[in-house]
């Protein structure tokens, strides 16, 4: 029974439980009210029958004492005739001799009736007895009705209370249980979409745990997925961090020699040639330039990524940079045959804090690919100024009439190693990450950046930025180099490096441009050097054998008062900000970064020698 009732669905079993209450309860009350009825209605019967016997014995007092029996055959009469509960009745003399009866006796052992005897006393003295039995069958009938109304009256009021308790579970528990359990099973359901749900119970309580157990494996599941996703994780950080390291290393072993190329050609560029030999130097010093903005490109995203791309903020000039930008790329545009314009809405110079390197990376990249993709016609740039009291708005917009982009390149042309042909890296170079940097670059400095374009009718891009207004600095104009060096002695300088090739080529660029040059391989040699020789400079590279810049750098500051105060520039192929910070820190006074080109080698130094 408990097996069949088991599977039974909650309200089911709510109305069998009540049902069987009702049945146990309406019975339990009857038997009760039949005893308690029967109880009392014999009691009054017996009272009933002690009152008739009293009045009897009045009556028949007289008659008994003659034995007048036909007296007490017509008293007999009355009463069974008056009282037709009545079956028998029979009236004794004092020696419980039959005097009259009427009627049959029943069995002792009747259930449907009650004998009564009593003796008739008068005067303290007894003369006779009475004895009546009374039919109970009618009482039993009445109580039987009655037991049967209360029965009835009961399972009705039970049924009523049984229903308003169903319909309340049902509205408070049971309803609620079955959508927390169609909830549960749609959740299931969703994350199990290959799999099928199925569940055997009716039971609403039953279902709700299937409902949860489902819910529990798919919650190991998804912890399971997040520990895979955790350990994914840790191997990307691993892969990552892998990642910068390597291309930290690559960068500084392709930087040293790459300084060593760029100096050797430059320093044979100025040197007398004929055609064909100023061919080849423009060519390799061009392959240069080229594989050295590769490399910058492949450092700046990697920074990106990594979240370590610092923004610098100084004071700049906006319409230096565009002109600066248009000598840079007029030749190229010369090369094509291409007409470079550019146009600004102001005249006057405005000075605003920002990063004016990465935003010259940006207006650069941005027009020599436009200079890139134009065959004929020519390439615009506009700066659009908007000043307010405190910030100024500026649009920079670049147009050209080249290829252009199809419209379905358009949404993926800011990815990464993306261009809008495949082909183009063939013919026109490049690596696909100049747009995905810019657009980064400028996402760091909180401006926007779009495009539109048509195929073979040209692009626009569209730069907007918001940049803090600034004050122009107060700067010193710098000695010339030749005011230098008319001024005494070659200043002395001390080169700490421990790479031959750069050895060679940055020697020979200082000795040229007037410097006497003393060599270092190594830190510890530094310091050595600099126990006994005062330098007016000192460029310090930072990865060395034996001894690397920086604690050569502390071991120069705490030595004696010779160098103590000497300017130290760091010429290292690490270009992390990181080195630069570190580089400040132990005491040097400046950072280059390699390669660095000549001009830049001796600006640094004509800025901290003056």
């Amino acid at each position: 029974m408990t097996k069949f009732v088991k599977h039974f669905p909650l309200w089911s079993k709510v109305l069998f439980a009540t049902l069987c209450i009702t049945i146990v309860t309406s019975l339990a009350a009857g038997e009760l009210a039949r005893r308690f009825e029967y109880n009392y209605l014999t009691n009054n019967l017996t009272l009933q029958l002690q009152q008739t016997f009293n009045l009897l014995s009045a009556t028949t007092i007289d008659s008994l004492i003659t034995e007048d029996i036909p007296l007490l055959e017509t008293i007999m009469l009355q009463i069974s005739s008056n009282y037709p509960g009545i079956e028998f009745f029979a009236i004794y003399n004092e020696l419980q001799t039959v005097l009259v009866t009427w009627g049959t006796l029943p069995a002792e052992d009747s259930l449907q009736h009650q004998v009564f005897q009593q003796p008739v006393i008068f005067g303290g003295e007894t003369f006779g007895y009475m004895k009546i039995a009374v039919s109970t069958a009618r009482l039993q009938d009445d109580i039987t009705t009655h037991v049967n109304l209360i029965r009835l009256l009961i399972a009705l009021i039970l049924l009523c209370l049984a229903l308003s308790i169903s319909l309340f579970l049902h509205s408070s528990v049971l309803k609620p249980i079955t959508n927390i359990n169609k909830r549960l099973l749609h959740l299931s359901q969703l994350h199990h979409s290959d799999e099928q749900i199925i569940l055997i119970s009716t039971n609403e309580l039953d279902r709700l745990n299937e409902s949860v157990d489902l819910i529990q494996a798919f919650t190991h599941k998804q912890k399971q997925r997040e520990q895979q996703l955790h350990a994914a994780k840790e191997q990307a950080i691993n892969a990552n961090t892998t990642k910068s390291t390597f291309l930290a290393t690559m960068s500084h072993e392709i930087r040293n020699p790459m300084h060593a190329i760029l100096g050797a050609l430059s320093l044979i560029d100025k040197s007398e040639m004929n055609t064909e030999q100023q061919h080849f130097i423009d060519t390799s010093l061009k392959s240069a330039h080229i594989l050295l903005s590769l490399l910058n490109n492949i450092l700046d995203m990697s920074k990106i990524e990594a979240g370590k791309l610092q923004l610098e903020h100084r004071p700049f000039n906006i319409q230096e940079i565009l002109q600066s930008i248009t000598s840079v790329l007029e030749p190229l545009a010369q090369q094509k045959h291409i007409i470079l314009n550019h146009t600004s809405n102001i005249n006057a110079p405005l000075w605003l804090l920002g990063d004016d390197n990465r935003l010259t990376q940006i207006l650069i990249n941005l027009a020599n690919n436009a200079i890139k993709f134009t065959q004929q016609g020519q390439v615009n740039m506009m700066m659009n100024v908007v000043k307010e009291p405190n910030y100024t708005q500026i649009c920079f917009t670049i147009k050209d009439s080249g290829i252009g982009i199809p419209e379905h390149k358009l949404s993926h042309i800011f990815d990464d190693f993306v261009q809008s042909d495949s082909s183009f890296s063939r013919e026109y170079g490049g690596s696909g990450l100049g747009l995905a940097i810019s657009k980064q670059l400028i996402t760091l400095m909180k401006g926007t950046i779009t495009v539109t374009s048509q195929l073979n009718k040209g692009s626009e891009f569209r730069v907007k930025l918001k940049l803090k207004n600034t004050m122009a600095p107060v700067t010193e104009q710098p000695a010339s180099q030749a005011q230098v060096v008319r001024k005494g002695p070659p200043p002395r300088l001390l080169l700490v490096e421990d790479n031959k090739a750069n050895q060679f080529i940055t020697k020979t660029i200082l000795q040229r441009a007037g410097y006497t040059v003393d060599v270092a391989g190594n830190g510890l040699l530094a310091i050595a050097a600099c126990e006994n020789q005062r330098y007016q400079l000192i460029l310090m590279d930072l990865q060395m054998p034996e001894m690397d810049g920086f604690d050569a750098t502390k071991g120069i500051r705490q030595m004696s008062n010779l160098n103590i105060n000497t300017p130290i520039i760091a010429m290292t192929a690490n270009a992390t900000t990181e080195d630069r910070e570190n580089t400040l820190a132990v005491g040097m006074n400046d950072f280059l970064m390699k390669p660095a080109s000549e001009d830049q080698l001796m600006k640094k130094i004509h800025h901290w020698l003056n």
